[in-house]
């Protein structure tokens, strides 16, 4: 069985999620309300956009520790990927800047959430997205019924590939 899938971010959809994402920083700086799993979700930003940046994988991104990333270098080292193999993953400004806006800690991983948090987060994300979305466009008599349908978190991998596709056209080097 063939799960290949082709799904890009459609215009709006990245400012949406990332926008949908403020409201949960908002709430938490502001002493707001708690998710649905009495956590806040405050590395859920941080969290989209590295994986727009890199193209990691979500395991990846969440396996990451401190001592992986060396901002200096702009070098996340991932000890193990879904090949087996370690490698080094390039870190673009936006992506450096998401990790020096994180909290550090000596120990203990970069984003602090499980896989299945990340996927409940991830959820509550696209739907707060949504819901902000047809509100607006409710005002404007607008609707762009694409966005936001079946986007899951690891095409966020693929809009990164792609778009690092675009400015890497040398495929050998693309796939290092």
């Amino acid at each position: 069985m063939n799960n290949e899938r082709q799904r890009r971010l459609l215009d709006g959809e990245e400012e949406q999620l990332l926008a949908a994402c403020e409201v949960s920083e908002r709430q938490r700086t502001e002493g707001g309300t708690f998710g649905a799993c009495g956590t806040l979700t405050w590395w859920l930003r941080p969290l989209v956009i590295l994986a727009i940046e890199t193209a990691m994988r979500r395991g990846e991104l969440l396996a990451l520790r401190w001592p992986d990333i060396d901002l200096e270098r702009r070098i996340a080292r991932l000890h193990t990927s879904k090949n087996g193999k370690p490698r080094n993953v390039p870190l673009s400004s936006r992506a450096i800047a998401a990790l020096r806006a994180l909290p550090r800690a000596i120990t203990g991983p970069v984003i602090p959430a499980s896989p299945n948090a990340v996927k409940l987060a991830w959820i509550r994300l696209r739907s707060r997205a949504r819901r902000a979305y047809l509100t607006r466009c409710q005002e404007h008599d607008l609707q762009d019924k694409a966005l936001f349908s079946n986007l899951r978190f690891h095409d966020l991998r693929h809009e990164a590939t792609s778009r690092i596709a675009e400015r890497v056209p040398n495929v050998v080097e693309l796939s290092a």
